[in-house]
C-alpha cells in the first residue's frame, strides 16, 4: 500500500473527505488532491505536519512507510489522548453525518413520490 492510500485511509476511517480535511487542517485541497493522484510523487512537510498536529492518534510512522501500528498506542496500550482538537473534530463529523441524513431523507421523499405515483396507475 503506498503512502497516498494509506492517507486515503485515513480520510476513510476519520469519515472525511478531501474537502472536510482541508477545512480542518488548513492544508491546500489542491495540494492534497495533487498528492493523492499522483501528480505530486512525495508528501510534503506541511502535509504530515498536517497530519500530526490534527490527528495525533494516527502514527505518522505508518502513514509515510508502513511501519508499525496504524494508531499511535502509549505505553499503557491505549491510544494516546487525543488534544483539545477532539472537540473539534466531533463537531465535523456531526456536521457531515447531518448532511448526509438530510440527503438521505430528500432522497426517501422522491421514492415515496415515485411509489406514489406508479401505485395509482
Amino acid at each position: 500500500m503506498s503512502v497516498s492510500e494509506r492517507l486515503l485511509l485515513l480520510l476513510k476511517e476519520e469519515g472525511i473527505n478531501q474537502s472536510i480535511f482541508s477545512k480542518k487542517t488548513g492544508y491546500p485541497r489542491t495540494n492534497l488532491n495533487n498528492f493523492i493522484t499522483g501528480i505530486t510523487k512525495t508528501p510534503k512537510i506541511d502535509l504530515i505536519i498536517a497530519i500530526h498536529t490534527y490527528f495525533p492518534h494516527w502514527n505518522t510512522r505508518y502513514l509515510l512507510v508502513n511501519q508499525g501500528e496504524k494508531f499511535d498506542v502509549g505505553r499503557n496500550g491505549t491510544l494516546n489522548s487525543l488534544d483539545s482538537n477532539n472537540k473539534d473534530e466531533l463537531e465535523l463529523k456531526v456536521i457531515l453525518l447531518e448532511d448526509q441524513l438530510r440527503n438521505c431523507k430528500e432522497h426517501l421523499k422522491d421514492k415515496e413520490k415515485i411509489i406514489s405515483l406508479l401505485s395509482k396507475k
